[in-house]
């Protein structure tokens, strides 16, 4: 171990007025980027706004036309479904027109198995 005494002389370099004029000069050059910093998260923030503005502006789009075809969709559907109800009706007024016809020669046949029946 050394024993020795060192003394220590502490030299200003700068005087007080000095530091806190480097101080508002530093706390001058801090406040003006913060500003540009806040200018640019502001820019970048409406720019954010009006991206997702046109986004749910194309979602509503997209939403509409959907709609339109849906319904013109179910509009056709309707329409086939009315057509095939339609057809079914004729269809069933054209068979129901339908008759059996028994020549004379074969009543008497029809008639014995129409009393076989009824028993």
């Amino acid at each position: 171990m050394d024993d020795r005494t060192v003394t220590v002389k502490s030299i200003r370099l700068y005087t007080k007025e000095e530091l806190s004029e480097g101080f508002y000069t530093l706390q001058k050059e801090h406040r003006k980027a913060e500003k540009i910093v806040n200018l640019y998260k502001s820019k970048s923030h409406d720019w954010a706004k009006e991206v997702q503005k046109d986004h749910n502006n194309k979602v509503k789009a997209m939403q509409s036309r959907n709609t339109d075809v849906q319904l013109q969709y179910n509009k056709v559907v309707e329409a086939e479904r009315l057509d095939f109800e339609n057809d079914k009706r004729e269809e069933k007024k054209v068979i129901s027109g339908f008759k059996i016809i028994i020549p004379n020669e074969l009543q008497s046949t029809l008639d014995e198995v129409n009393k076989y029946a009824k028993d």
